[in-house]
């Protein structure tokens, strides 16, 4: 993966706080190819901002047995 760092992307939390949906629904998104994300040099998850609003324009159900926000 290219590394890239802008002012856009997002943590996991940040991205899960506009989603309105939990972190773990985030990871559970990203590793089913639902949400396109890279690892920083530090091993964390980072999403492009345009990736989130995507995500929230087409925005489902979450897979079964992943929570949202309550």
């Amino acid at each position: 993966m290219i590394e890239k760092i802008l002012p856009s992307d997002m943590t996991v939390s940040e991205a899960a706080d506009v989603l309105r949906v939990t972190d773990q629904t985030v990871r559970a998104w990203i590793a089913v190819g639902r949400i396109e994300a890279y690892k920083n040099a530090s091993g964390r998850w980072r999403i492009p901002e345009e990736e989130v609003a995507r995500a929230r324009v087409g925005a489902a159900p979450p897979p079964d047995g992943v929570a949202r926000h309550a």
